[in-house]
């Protein structure tokens, strides 16, 4: 019952589009960003990468989980697909 109450006050919906609270989108910073080319943001609480990786060959998704590790902070979280993997960097990330 709770989840539904938090649902309902942080996040409202119509057939046509989602919104998302004021109180919520004052705290995040929506911006355009090319992962490839611009520098990282960095301070980061969550990366949310889901299904892009596996779109891209190994050595630029390489680079791309070692810009979010740089990107992170200590006890941030990066969400990828099912399909997805940290490769490489499985020692300095790990799953939960």
């Amino acid at each position: 019952m709770l989840y539904r109450v938090a649902v309902y006050a942080l996040f409202s919906a119509s057939s046509d589009e989602c919104g998302v609270a004021p109180s919520i989108r004052e705290t995040c910073i929506f911006a355009r960003h090319d992962l490839l080319t611009d520098p990282p943001f960095s301070r980061i609480d969550l990366v949310s990468c889901r299904n892009l990786l596996i779109y891209l060959e190994p050595v630029l998704q390489q680079k791309l989980v070692t810009t979010f590790h740089y990107a992170l902070l200590p006890r941030g979280y990066l969400w990828l697909g099912r399909s997805e993997t940290i490769g490489a960097y499985s020692g300095r990330l790990r799953s939960t």
